[in-house]
C-alpha cells in the first residue's frame, strides 16, 4: 500500500493532521526512507534495532506517534527538561 493510500483511508476527522505530521517528518528524514508497515503505519528511517526511528499511525482514537528508544536516548537531555 501507498501512504497516499493509506492517508486517504484513514477516518476523516484526523485525515488533515496525518498529512501534515507525515509532511512534517518526511522533511526530516532520510530520503524515500518512508513506507507504509504491515502493523499499519507509516514508518520512517531505521534504527540500531532495525525498527522505525519514527512511526505515524492512524487509529480510531487519535493520531499516534511513536519513536524508538534510539532517538529518546539521543534527545534525552532536552526531553527531561521540565
Amino acid at each position: 500500500m501507498t501512504i497516499d493510500k493509506y492517508l486517504s483511508h484513514t477516518p476523516e476527522k484526523f485525515r488533515d493532521t496525518a498529512r501534515e505530521l507525515h509532511g512534517f517528518i518526511s522533511k526530516r528524514a532520510k530520503r524515500h526512507s518512508a513506507e507504509v508497515r504491515g502493523h499499519g503505519m507509516i514508518g520512517y528511517d531505521k534504527g540500531t534495532d532495525d525498527f522505525v526511528l519514527v512511526g505515524l499511525a492512524v487509529r480510531s482514537a487519535g493520531v499516534m506517534l511513536y519513536a524508538s528508544a534510539d532517538i529518546l536516548t539521543a534527545h534525552a537531555n532536552v526531553l527531561d527538561k521540565k
